[in-house]
């Protein structure tokens, strides 16, 4: 507690906590405030940890490559062939141009200005260097319980801009499984766990201490309805989806800061769209919503299907919550 007062976080509201009621004088009433508890609807019942309901094969699991994604036009090319995909890219250009000229519904200029307002700001694996530190400031680094990190932690994320945080440990089973074997970055690095005491990017990869125990915390971001069911191929449904990128990106370095401050480390994404886990997986896993047949092969109890999903992987030790079934 000494040491969240040493930072400045004393005597004071946080942002614009500070102008309503109620007032936090230190981030222990912080964590006492109701964001920082998870209340869901009655329905919603938890399960055991690594079991959701939709039944999972482990031994047909492998670490993935993330760059072998429809998203990506190298794996285009890979089953179209490279004629066909530059030629569908052609005409999809060639359809966007034409459609903002004849004032199409959904692809206006001011559908456009919508979309491209959605800026997404540079991150990092390892996130921005901090000169403030424990050390900087003279005090020992914040020791607490996993519940009190995990309560401190998802009340931050909902302050910095998530909607919801489901947490889980990082064990053998999801090195071996999920962790991505490389990034989805056209970098293409690979994510690899060494016997070191603090991770680092290097320059062809990505790595995490072997031998330190490591966390996972997945975060909701609701996406707007309206803009979605004018998708596919519009700007006004680019600007619904790609919001979450955006706030991603300025979401993502807080928390490393944050984290820095307190003497631990984030690992985050390279860019908005390349985590480390597969964030459907890490999100059932964490009790965020469930598996499901839609296209986007999850649902939240809360937002429904149209919900951005992110994770991000630490050394501050946290409490698991487990797998939902919400009916």
């Amino acid at each position: 507690r000494d040491f969240m007062k040493a930072v400045g976080l004393a005597g004071a509201g946080l942002g614009a906590s500070a102008a309503i009621s109620p007032v936090f004088h230190d981030v222990d009433e912080f964590m006492s405030s109701p964001t920082a508890e998870w209340k869901r609807h009655w329905y919603v019942k938890n399960r055991e940890l690594e079991d959701p309901t939709v039944e999972l094969d482990w031994s047909l699991m492998y670490r993935s490559d993330g760059i072998w994604t429809g998203q990506n036009n190298p794996t285009q090319d890979f089953f179209l062939g490279a004629e066909e995909g530059a030629k569908r890219r052609a005409a999809a250009a060639a359809y966007s141009a034409n459609a903002v000229k004849t004032n199409q519904s959904g692809m206006t200029l001011r559908d456009r200005a919508l979309s491209s307002g959605n800026y997404m700001y540079p991150i990092t694996f390892m996130g921005p260097a901090s000169s403030t530190t424990p050390e900087s400031l003279g005090v020992p680094k914040w020791q607490g319980t996993p519940e009190e990190n995990s309560k401190m932690i998802r009340a931050a994320m909902i302050h910095f801009g998530a909607a919801q945080v489901g947490m889980a440990e990082i064990t053998d089973l999801v090195k071996t499984k999920l962790v991505r074997e490389y990034d989805k970055d056209f970098t293409h690095k690979k994510y690899m766990f060494e016997d070191v005491p603090k991770g680092y990017e290097g320059a062809d990869k990505l790595v995490f201490p072997d031998k330190v125990p490591l966390y996972d915390f997945a975060f909701t971001h609701p996406l707007n309805k309206e803009m979605f069911r004018s998708s596919p191929s519009s700007d006004i449904g680019s600007a619904g989806n790609s919001l979450r990128y955006s706030q991603f990106s300025i979401i993502q370095p807080r928390i490393q800061m944050f984290m820095q401050v307190l003497g631990y480390t984030c690992y985050g994404y390279t860019r908005p769209f390349n985590g480390a886990i597969p964030t459907i997986a890490t999100a059932t896993l964490t009790g965020l919503g469930e598996g499901a047949r839609n296209n986007g092969a999850f649902i939240s109890p809360e937002f429904g299907p149209c919900v951005g999903l992110f994770s991000l992987v630490t050394d501050l030790p946290l409490e698991p919550t487990p797998p939902i079934d919400a009916g």
